[in-house]
């Protein structure tokens, strides 16, 4: 029988009436009416080297069965451990070298628990929840930790600086913890650890006071960073972490399994699997035995033997009562008396195979064991002594002291055993609903049905989980009623501020729903430096509750940027901008040009930088005189733009497309009777003051050399050949002295008087020869010139100085 079973018996209890009351003064215990309510807290296994001091007493060595008392130190030494037992509900597992001070007030019905944990490791396992008056606490250097009904693990050890490392365990349920500042105060809120969860805290010394860190330390979460140190936990993320189950140690991990098959605490099925793979390995299974880890079912003493013998079972004459009269008891060797009218049944032998049995086994020295059945008295018929069971395919019997694994195979069945009895297990929903009714063979187990409720919401609006099952229903022996138990739903404070810390809204939201954005949030105000403040969001998200929150709300610095036309009136809505963003500049609602003075003016832009705004702004148009700029393609016959542009404006102009007759095309200012001032193309203007600076011609062109050789001086002259060719209605061919820089206009060069002819390289032109291409001998000045005129294409040319010598180098 479990201890939790036995504590709660009415034998055990009568048994121990009198020594509870004995020293129930010296406990400090507090006695009710009912003995059940006495808080009882004893030893529930001891192993190793423990001691246990007793303020009033001294040392004591504990041993099994031992009564405890409130304020009584415990300490465990290597290698050794303590198990506890409290109001037969709590249960607490000391690991080697653990030192604690319990401390134990109330009755078993409203308990008053805490174990003071200065160092080492404890297993606290609540298995029943504790009512609304009861408490469980945890007490470690800075920090408590408190459950309502729980398995959770908590350690204490110090670090190289003499600084406290708390770490707790969640297997089950969720703990409440409670940090302490160097006042001994609450600091902060609870947080809540769930199943499946560690946190670990750090409790530092007081650099003035020299003192260990468990009189005025100060304690905070700490989490590893990625080189394995503690750091303190960023502001805003949760300090809940994974739990090794690899790192615990074994008998911790032992307990855990025991305490789920033993339906003592039933862990949930992703930390079950965890505890089942960090105590058998990954690739093995559990066994049905909870002291054979390694998942044979065999204890230490079973052998497997290879041979077999035949086993000879004789069942007697048996006496059974006709018309089921009342069944008489049986006697010591198996009789019984029998009623007026019996049926008797001729003994039969049926043949077994089995394995051998251990030496020391009664037999008739030929490996045969023959056993025979006591004469049985009943009200149905007697059977032969093989089970059913055992016909189907084997069973496990103890032969000679020793347990061994038998396969039995039937060849004659004549008679039953007696009939076994037979119990009623009624399983209830929550709410008193019948939902499985059952009739199960003594030492037999039923079965847990799965309809059963599994969360409901009760009348304080508690959400209820389904934990585990009021009453153990296997190997049954007696009628039982069987209720599902639940745990509430963990319950966190969010809390919502305003602006000014004040608090806006507090809602408790169960653990994984999410909080309601609360009403009222003030979304501007103006601060004490006369900055304007917009609500932007909130610190951080409340969604998946599964700890205490305090969500603040942030904001920004805004400015407001107001854009004006050329009247001084404001362009529509003023903006409002985030601290370092930018306004928006308005493309419509003022005026692109004016006139002012009788001078043209056109928009160039703002008056303020509204880039990275950080104050608030009033931005104007700003307007330059402007020059007509024009632009004219003599290449594709179409007028270009004839636009205004601020003077100084930087202007880029279109850009030309490209010709395959040996040409290119480009942009070249020009003056007012269209002659080019530059002898290569541009692609940017700026804008000038006069409208004989701001006309350009989009033309053909083609670069070439002058050379030859007048009275022996060398003469070499680059210019460009243009061909500006308006709707193909004209051809004018002239090129640009790179010396002087004046344009010559081929075609009314040679008609110049002799004063006013220019010349390349001081040569006059009408020394110079053309080669025109595709022809075999240059031309003179005049051939050329009527070469141009007549043709209606580009002609490509090129230029050379005839001799001044000769007669033929003159032209006249």
């Amino acid at each position: 029988m479990k201890l939790a079973a036995l504590l709660k018996s009415k034998i055990f209890l009568g048994v121990t009436t009198a020594v509870v009351a004995a020293s129930a003064a010296a406990v400090g215990l507090v006695m009710k009416n009912r003995p059940d309510e006495y808080r009882v807290i004893k030893i529930h296994d001891v192993k190793g080297t423990t001691s246990v001091t007793r303020s009033a007493v001294g040392a004591l060595e504990p041993y099994t069965g031992m009564n405890l008392e409130s304020g009584d130190e415990i300490s465990t030494r290597r290698e050794s451990t303590l198990r506890m037992v409290m109001d037969s509900t709590k249960y607490a597992l000391m690991e080697p070298e653990t030192n604690i001070e319990l401390t134990a007030a109330g009755t078993a019905a409203d308990s008053k628990t805490r174990i003071t944990l200065r160092s080492g490791s404890v297993l606290n396992e609540i298995i029943e929840p504790l009512s609304p008056g009861s408490s469980y606490e945890v007490e470690a250097p800075k920090a408590t930790m408190a459950v309502r009904g729980t398995s959770f693990r908590t350690t204490v050890e110090k670090d190289e600086y003499g600084d406290y490392v708390i770490t707790l365990f969640v297997f089950h349920g969720n703990v409440s913890v409670q940090l302490i500042d160097e006042n001994g105060k609450p600091t902060g809120d609870p947080v809540f650890t769930v199943e499946d969860k560690k946190i670990i805290i750090k409790t530092v010394h007081n650099e003035h006071s020299g003192n260990d860190p468990s009189v005025d330390g100060k304690s905070f979460f700490v989490i590893p960073d990625e080189n394995g140190e503690l750091v303190p936990v960023p502001e805003g993320e949760s300090p809940l972490l994974p739990i090794d189950y690899f790192s615990l140690p074994r008998e911790v991990l032992q307990q855990l399994y025991d305490d789920d098959n033993e339906d003592s605490i039933k862990l949930y099925a992703n930390v079950h699997n965890k505890v089942i793979e960090a105590l058998f390995g990954a690739d093995s299974e559990p066994s049905d035995n909870k002291n054979d880890p390694s998942g044979s079912g065999v204890s230490d003493d079973e052998e497997d033997i290879s041979e077999t013998t035949t086993v000879s079972t004789t069942v007697p004459e048996v006496e059974t009562l006709d018309s089921r009269p009342e069944t008489r008891p049986q006697t010591e060797n198996g009789g019984g008396s029998a009623a007026t009218t019996t049926v008797t049944t001729t003994a039969v032998t049926t043949t077994t195979t089995t394995t051998v049995p251990p030496a020391g086994s009664p037999s008739d020295g030929n490996g045969t064991v023959t056993t025979t059945a006591p004469a049985v008295t009943s009200n149905k018929p007697a059977t032969s002594v093989t089970s059913p069971k055992q016909a189907a395919g084997g069973s496990r019997s103890s032969v000679g002291g020793a347990t061994t694994r038998k396969t039995t195979t039937t060849s004659e069945t004549e008679t039953a055993p007696p009939e076994l009895n037979e119990y009623t297990v009624l399983f209830y929903d929550y709410d008193g609903k019948l939902l499985s009714e059952q009739i199960v063979e003594e030492g037999e187990s039923a079965s847990a049905p799965t309809d059963h409720t599994k969360s409901y919401t009760d009348s304080d609006g508690m959400t209820m989980i389904f934990d585990k099952w009021d009453t153990d229903f296997s190997n049954v022996r007696a009628d039982l009623t069987v209720k599902p138990t639940y745990t509430a739903k963990a319950r966190f404070k969010v809390t919502f501020l305003d602006y000014d810390g004040s608090v806006l809204e507090t809602q408790t939201v169960e653990q994984d729903n999410d909080a309601a954005e609360p009403e009222g949030l003030t979304k501007s105000f103006t601060d004490t430096g006369g900055h304007k403040k917009l609500f932007r969001e909130w610190d951080r998200s409340f969604t998946n509750i599964r700890e205490a929150l305090t969500v603040k709300p942030l904001y920004d610095t805004v400015y407001t940027v107001t854009f004006f036309d050329e009247t001084d009136e404001m362009i529509g809505e003023p903006q409002t901008v985030t601290e370092g963003e930018s306004a928006v500049a308005p493309e419509e609602g003022f005026s692109k040009e004016i006139i002012e003075a009788d001078v043209q003016k056109v928009f160039v832009g703002w008056d303020t930088d509204f880039t990275s705004v950080k104050h608030d702004l009033k931005i104007r148009p700003v307007y330059r005189q402007s020059e007509q700029l024009f632009l004219e393609d003599m290449v594709n016959g179409e007028l270009s733009s004839y636009d205004y542009y601020a003077i100084g404006e930087e202007v880029t102009l279109p850009k030309p497309v490209t010709v395959t007759d040996g040409y290119s095309v480009g942009w070249f200012p020009v003056n007012t009777n269209f002659r080019a001032r530059v002898n290569s193309p541009v692609t940017t203007v700026t804008v000038g003051e006069g409208s004989e600076e701001n006309c350009y011609i989009l033309t053909r062109y083609k670069p070439f050399t002058f050379s030859g050789d007048t009275y022996g001086e060398k003469f070499s002259a680059a210019g460009t050949l243009f061909c500006e060719n308006f709707e193909n209605e004209m051809c004018l061919y002239y090129f640009l002295d790179k010396n002087g820089g004046e344009p010559i206009d081929l075609m009314d060069s040679y008609s110049w008087d002799d004063g006013d002819v220019p010349s390349v390289c001081g040569i006059p032109v009408v020394y110079w020869s053309f080669t025109v291409a595709g022809e075999e001998s240059p031309l003179k000045f005049e051939d050329l010139i009527k070469r141009i005129e007549d043709s209606e294409a580009p002609i490509p040319i090129t230029g050379a100085i005839f001799d001044a010598t000769t007669s033929d180098g003159l032209i006249g």
